[in-house]
C-alpha cells in the first residue's frame, strides 16, 4: 500500500517552492497522482518570517497557492493544505477568562486562496482520576467553513480500524 505514497520533507519555504516547480510536476505525470497533501504549510512560514515581513510572506503565500491551484487543475488532483490554528484569547469581552477563538495561523493572506475550507476538531471529556488525566469520551467533528458547493454545516465522524465513518 505504501508503494503509492510519496513523502517529501521540506524544511524551508524555498525548498517547498522548488518541490512545487520541479519534482511534483514530474511525479504527477509519471505516477498519475490524484491527492497532494501539504502538512503543515504554516510551520514553514512561522519559522522563516517575522511579523514585520507580512507583505513578503503574503506575496509568497499567494505564489505557492497559485502553484498548487495550477497543478491541481492541470493534473486533476485534489490538494489538501493543513493549516494550524492559533488561539485568540479575548479576556475583556468574555465572562470566561479561558475562552478562546481559533484563527488560521496563516491569517487573511491565505484565507481567500483555497476553494474550500473545513475544520476538523475534537471535543474530549477529560476527568481527573487518581492524579492522572483520563479521556473518558471523544467526539470528532468536521465543520464546513467555506465551500461554493456545500452548506456551512458540522457533521460528526469517527475513526476505527476499518476507516473513517460518519456518525449520528
Amino acid at each position: 500500500m505504501t508503494d503509492n505514497i510519496f513523502i517529501e520533507h521540506t524544511g524551508t519555504v524555498s525548498a517547498l517552492s522548488v518541490l512545487l516547480d520541479y519534482k511534483l510536476p514530474s511525479l504527477l505525470i509519471q505516477r498519475n497522482i490524484k491527492l497532494i497533501v501539504v502538512d503543515s504549510i504554516a510551520a514553514l512560514f512561522r519559522a522563516e518570517y517575522v511579523p514585520s515581513q507580512h507583505s513578503a510572506r503574503a506575496q509568497l503565500l499567494r505564489t505557492i497557492g497559485s502553484k498548487l491551484s495550477y497543478l491541481s487543475c492541470k493534473h486533476s488532483a485534489a490538494v489538501v493544505c493543513v493549516n494550524q490554528v492559533t488561539a485568540a484569547i479575548d479576556r475583556e469581552s468574555s465572562n470566561n477568562p479561558f475562552q478562546s477563538t481559533v484563527l488560521p495561523s496563516l491569517g487573511p493572506s491565505w484565507a481567500d486562496i483555497p476553494n474550500m475550507r473545513v475544520m476538523l476538531y475534537r471535543d474530549e471529556l477529560v476527568t481527573d482520576g487518581d492524579l492522572q488525566m483520563e479521556v473518558q469520551s471523544s467526539q470528532r467533528y468536521l465543520q464546513v467553513l467555506s465551500a461554493p458547493h456545500l452548506p456551512n454545516i458540522t457533521i460528526n465522524y469517527g475513526i476505527d480500524s476499518s476507516g473513517v465513518h460518519g456518525t449520528k
